[in-house]
């Protein structure tokens, strides 16, 4: 395990903005991480990058159930996904 340079938990887009702006004028990698559920391993954190922790971005934006599609913000987990489609007769993961 490594411990990132940062851990960032923004709460807009905003400040997402900000520190990747931040970020890319630096030349900082950025590893971004969801929710966190590690279910994937899809964000280690590495020493020299900012962990950017997205789970407070946790809405689901819309569903089309015809066309079986959910926008999500990256916070959302495969639960919360379920729970939002399982009316419909939909499970997801």
């Amino acid at each position: 395990r490594q411990l990132p340079l940062v851990v960032v938990l923004p709460q807009t887009v905003a400040q997402v903005s900000r520190v990747l702006k931040y970020c890319n004028d630096r030349n900082i990698r950025v590893v971004p991480r969801g929710s966190g559920t590690s279910l994937s391993g899809g964000a280690l954190p590495l020493e020299d990058a900012v962990l950017l922790v997205m789970s407070r971005f946790n809405r689901i934006l819309g569903i089309d159930f015809p066309n079986r599609v959910v926008v999500a913000q990256p916070g959302v987990t495969n639960l919360g996904i379920t729970t939002a489609v399982e009316q419909e007769g939909f499970y997801y993961a």
